[in-house]
């Protein structure tokens, strides 16, 4: 599949400068240029509700820059989130997935989570986080719009060696299309903003740039207005605003969807959680996407199930009761249904 990657980091907690035993693991997976990177780690005496900070990391002068990707909060003794970024553009960084040399967690207590595929050692005290210079980005609207003037610049750009056939030139020109009423949202937007009076950290600009995404594609009417679909049931487990609308569906349901996610009404693994609880979940979070839940436990044995069918992300739920463990979903990002 073009544009696809995916892999498995293990990730270690280091103490005073020193890496200490295996706390978990981290999935990166690429697909079509959007990077989800999805942290499952088990902390021993990890208080619930600190803020844990994901960054990635390039390497120059013998420093760790550290970019920030997105932040979330941890639950007891764990650490799970599910952060989406350009991986062509890292955090906004403008640094590619394959530039990078592993990912750094830090929490609000100081804990510190790293690992490398480099294979080059992690050293917490040589880690920074990196600081993008006003003088040579401006604001931060404006280096969103200078990103998408260079993107348009690019995709518009004619091709010397070869001549597309007619199919590939209709692409182009739907991308270039996009582009261009992108552009000009993040002109509007630069209008409206104040100028920046200090240096925007690179935090700064990947949330502004998840502001812009979600002002382009989502219109004002709609942004307080509950979605309705043609099947499922209205539902609400959990107390999370990120999490806003949410449908008990069945595996029938998934024939609205495109068709690969169609095809998840072979999982097995969906079909073993539809089958014990007699639902699965559909939610739309608050950035517009969606992700699709399975009912189940957390435990050793499920969690390596649900990863092996794709569902390696866990929600705690009250609505789910298990005899053993804690009861919610594993769930998975997946394409809107069909309209939406």
């Amino acid at each position: 599949m073009v544009g696809y990657r995916r892999f498995i980091a293990y990730v270690y907690e280091y103490r005073k400068g020193k890496k200490e035993n295996n706390c978990g693991f981290m999935k990166v997976e690429v697909r079509n240029h959007m990077c989800t990177i999805e942290p499952h780690l088990q902390v021993e005496n990890l208080a619930a509700g600190e803020v844990c900070k994901v960054y990635g990391f390039v390497r120059k002068e013998g420093l760790m820059n550290g970019i920030l990707l997105g932040s979330c909060k941890t639950g007891a003794n764990r650490i799970e989130c599910l952060v989406e970024t350009d991986g062509m553009d890292m955090g906004g960084s403008g640094i590619p997935l394959e530039k990078m040399g592993g990912m750094i967690l830090l929490t609000e207590s100081g804990g510190f989570f790293g690992t490398e595929w480099d294979d080059q050692i992690i050293r917490p005290e040589n880690f920074k986080e990196s600081i993008i210079k006003k003088e040579e980005t401006g604001t931060v609207c404006e280096i969103i719009k200078e990103k998408a003037e260079e993107k348009l610049e690019n995709e518009s750009k004619p091709e010397t060696d070869s001549t597309p056939d007619l199919d590939d030139r209709h692409e182009v020109e739907d991308v270039v299309e996009q582009m261009q009423d992108d552009l000009l949202e993040a002109e509007e937007m630069i209008s409206d903003e104040p100028q920046a009076k200090d240096e925007p950290t690179v935090g700064e600009i990947w949330e502004a740039e998840q502001k812009i995404t979600c002002r382009v594609n989502t219109k004002p009417e709609e942004k307080e207005k509950n979605i309705s679909l043609p099947f499922g049931q209205p539902f609400c487990p959990f107390q999370d605003s990120d999490l806003n609308q949410c449908w008990k569906i069945t595996p029938q349901d998934l024939v609205y969807f495109p068709r690969r996610q169609c095809a998840l009404r072979n999982n097995r693994f969906l079909q073993y959680g539809y089958y014990n609880f007699g639902h699965l979940l559909l939610c739309r979070r608050s950035n517009g996407r969606y992700i699709l839940g399975v009912p189940g436990s957390y435990d050793q044995q499920e969690q390596f199930m649900a990863g092996m069918f794709g569902f390696s992300c866990f929600k705690e739920s009250n609505c789910i009761k298990v005899k053993k463990g804690r009861g919610g979903y594993w769930y998975r990002a997946i394409d809107p249904p069909a309209g939406c």
